[in-house]
């Protein structure tokens, strides 16, 4: 009701702390990660036991800088998280190639070259041909009625791991990493890396 009444309709979500992680900075023991995700609300119910149908659609991320409690409710100031400009993308995807991907993640077999040294195109069309592999193998969680849902495959490299981490079936706390990563890059290193441990996995 304070977030409709404010008028921008918009609050944040964060995920619980389940393994008591130290939080950095003021957040030291909250029960809540650091890092969230703006929502706007598109469409709300009040439910006559006091409940409520609440329909939002992710807008932004952020980081929370500092946190209290109102009124039995936590709150927080927080700052905005964006991904670096395109140039600084290219300059990283550059540099990391060009040295071999050194410091690089290696995940899988030990014959696949280490993800850091992959150009970015690749890391896409890595992980999109193994959930193609995954799909004509029957995997149970690449269901038709999953892929109804959540829609297609995409081929752009900005949506790719956000629509990947959607349908992946393992825990949030390792789908969390994307929330903090400021560039596409590191998000389909991740999504690379997440496709070659299913593939070694028997799902």
């Amino acid at each position: 009701q304070r977030v409709l009444a404010s008028g921008n309709g918009k609050f944040g979500m964060v995920m619980h702390n389940r393994q008591g992680r130290v939080q950095p900075g003021q957040l030291h023991d909250a029960p809540f990660m650091q890092y969230g995700t703006l929502l706007m609300i598109e469409r709300y119910e009040l439910l006559p036991d006091g409940r409520s149908l609440v329909v939002a659609t992710g807008v932004s991320r952020f980081k929370i800088v500092d946190s209290g409690m109102l009124d039995g409710y936590y709150v927080a100031k927080t700052e905005r998280v964006d991904d670096i400009s395109l140039a600084e993308e290219e300059r990283l995807e550059s540099l990391e190639t060009s040295t071999g991907g050194v410091n690089a993640l290696s995940e899988g077999n030990e014959a696949d070259p280490p993800l850091g040294s992959m150009p970015t195109q690749q890391l896409l069309l890595s992980a999109r041909e193994s959930i193609t592999n995954q799909r004509r193998s029957g995997a149970p969680w690449l269901h038709p009625r999953v892929m109804l849902a959540y829609g297609p495959i995409p081929t752009d490299a900005a949506r790719f791991p956000w629509w990947f981490a959607s349908i992946l079936p393992i825990s949030e706390e390792e789908k969390y990493p994307l929330l903090a990563a400021t560039s596409v890059r590191e998000r389909l290193k991740l999504s690379a890396k997440w496709a070659r441990q299913l593939e070694a996995r028997d799902w």
